[in-house]
């Protein structure tokens, strides 16, 4: 009975560590976001679509009142950067994308 426990336990490990993480972003879409640049001050975030009008919608943490915001990029076209940056010295923790 031990065995099986252990190989379940490892089971649910690998697979935990090993999937590959989800995607908020919709089909056509993609986003990069950089939790901190030095040279900034700040994390920041950006997307691109190709067809469709699309937005990032960045998460942002304030390390210095320990509180997560929202702050969305312009809607742009087709091929185009939507960017958004988070408020000095905040960093970015998670984007998606909105189409609209």
């Amino acid at each position: 009975m031990r065995k099986v426990a252990v190989a379940v336990s490892a089971a649910l490990v690998l697979t935990t560590f090993l999937a590959p993480p989800a995607s908020a972003d919709p089909t056509g879409c993609s986003s990069a976001v950089e939790t901190y640049n030095q040279h900034l001050g700040r994390g920041w975030g950006q997307s691109e679509c190709n067809a469709g009008v699309q937005r990032i919608e960045l998460l942002c943490y304030s390390p210095i009142s320990f509180r997560y915001y929202y702050i969305s990029g312009p809607w742009v076209g087709a091929n185009q950067l939507s960017r958004a940056y988070c408020y000095e010295p905040d960093r970015a923790v998670g984007s998606s994308v909105t189409k609209n």
